[in-house]
């Protein structure tokens, strides 16, 4: 996952070819894509975001 200059994040992944899953997609726009990324980048950024947003 990156940071952008425009306060956005870029995920990367392995692209979706399963057209099952890519089904299980709801409002994907034309210019949107879906890719898949591993539980601990899940879990990474559930941390971060613990650590620096809940505690006062």
């Amino acid at each position: 996952m990156y940071a952008t200059d425009c306060g956005t994040y870029v995920v990367q992944g392995k692209i979706v070819t399963d057209t099952a899953a890519i089904g299980d997609v709801r409002d994907l726009a034309e210019d949107e894509t879906v890719v898949e990324i591993e539980p601990s980048l899940v879990r990474h950024l559930i941390e971060h975001y613990y650590d620096h947003h809940t505690k006062g």
